[in-house]
């Protein structure tokens, strides 16, 4: 759940992400452009943009339009539990596969294009290595 700069409140359900303006509920779902329905976190970056993570990937929503980041984008993998941003502006991604149990954490930092009217997200090449974690102390 958040707060956008315009004072709507955002929920994420597994039917999408509901919008209530202080009066009214509105529902975002796949057909307006999320990659997936069931929304696992959410978060808006230092520059205002939405993000949200679901099971099939990351989608991205600035106000108006929306794009979406999978696997074969860069993520370690589909199903994203987490999303921060550092003081430098990479956004990391915590992704969990039900296949292998095995997750990953996938960072990202934006690049400018004077091109392009957005910023384009660059994913860093290769996971980090995976370390198999013990069982802590007893």
């Amino acid at each position: 759940m958040f707060e956008d700069p315009k004072g709507n409140i955002w929920f994420g359900t597994i039917g999408g992400v509901s919008i209530f303006d202080g009066n009214n509920w509105h529902t975002l779902t796949k057909s307006d452009g999320l990659i997936d329905n069931r929304i696992y976190c959410m978060f808006i970056d230092s520059n205002k943009k939405m993000w949200f993570g679901t099971e099939s990937g990351v989608s991205r929503f600035d106000g108006s339009s929306w794009i979406s980041y999978t696997k074969k984008d860069g993520l370690v993998e589909n199903l994203t539990r987490a999303i921060i941003e550092t003081t430098d502006g990479a956004l990391w991604f915590g992704t969990y596969p039900y296949k292998t149990g095995l997750g990953g954490i996938s960072i990202a930092k934006y690049k400018e294009n004077e091109s392009l009217t957005d910023h384009i997200l660059d994913f860093l090449p290769g996971p980090p290595e995976s370390k198999q974690l013990g069982s802590g102390a007893k």
